[in-house]
């Protein structure tokens, strides 16, 4: 009966042994690498929203890849990871979900370009500044500046 009593109890200790070891395949790994495009001149593609300027309460830098917006011709689709809100208590940009847009030329010279957006209330001028697309609505709003980085490629080790 010991004996047997033994087979048991070492037949659990090697049991539980494997049950909390870990295969390769569980193993975590590491986040991918991003390149960003230098001076972006189309909308199209992958943008990565890297901070927003909330003018007196400051700026809130996002980690790569926490908010994603491709764009293609006439639609753009916003993904948000983590969901963290801002410090105003949404969420960061739009929320997650796809949107049509189109862009409203500028009416005098010098200007910026617009982007309407379906299902947003305000039209928010967008250009192109240091390697960064700038989605702002100008200083008459209280909302924030939204700077993104065009995606150019992604390495996964």
């Amino acid at each position: 009966m010991k004996r047997v009593i033994k087979n048991i109890l070492g037949l659990m200790v090697v049991c539980v042994f494997a049950a909390c070891s870990k295969s390769s395949d569980e193993e975590i790994l590491p986040p991918p690498v991003y390149e960003y495009e230098e001076n972006p001149t189309t909308l199209e593609g992958t943008w990565h929203l890297v901070k927003a300027n909330y003018g007196l309460s400051g700026v809130v830098e996002y980690p790569a890849g926490d908010v994603v917006v491709y764009f293609t011709e006439n639609t753009m689709e916003v993904k948000q990871h983590s969901h963290n809100a801002d410090p105003k208590g949404t969420q960061p940009f739009l929320d997650s979900g796809k949107y049509t847009y189109s862009i409203v030329e500028a009416e005098e010279p010098g200007r910026n370009n617009r982007l309407l957006i379906s299902g947003s209330e305000l039209v928010p001028y967008y250009f192109y500044n240091q390697d960064m697309l700038v989605i702002d609505h100008g200083m008459a709003y209280d909302a924030p500046g939204y700077y993104f980085k065009k995606v150019r490629t992604i390495f996964f080790y």
